[in-house]
């Protein structure tokens, strides 16, 4: 039988963690046990930061593999394709993903 593979091609930002936490419930409805691996950055993340909440609430099986550039990152390449560079508030240093996640209950840790 082939896995599913759950994509979002043509972007959608905020859209990546919810959906991830989505099909981590739906895993554990139907009894599968398989984990939900989910690669994000850290700017897109922040629009739906909340969904963590939801997944350590219902002890779902999914990671989260975030890329940290403290930047987002595609909105400044979006902002380049319409001529308009140097837009402010893309740039995010500070970010503190691991004590967020932690706040929201999940367990997090850093591989730097």
């Amino acid at each position: 039988m082939e896995k599913p593979d759950f994509s979002f091609e043509s972007g959608g930002l905020g859209w990546g963690a919810p959906a991830a936490v989505g099909i981590a419930l739906a895993q554990k409805k139907t009894g599968s046990g398989r984990p939900v691996v989910a690669f994000i950055g850290d700017g897109t993340f922040q629009y739906s930061i909340q969904s963590l909440y939801s997944a350590a609430q219902h002890e779902l099986k999914v990671i989260f593999i975030m890329a940290c550039n403290e930047e987002y990152a595609f909105l400044k390449e979006f902002a380049a394709l319409e001529n308009t560079p140097n837009v402010p508030g893309l740039d995010l240093p500070g970010l503190g993903v691991v004590s967020a996640a932690k706040g929201f209950g999940a367990r997090s840790v850093s591989a730097v």
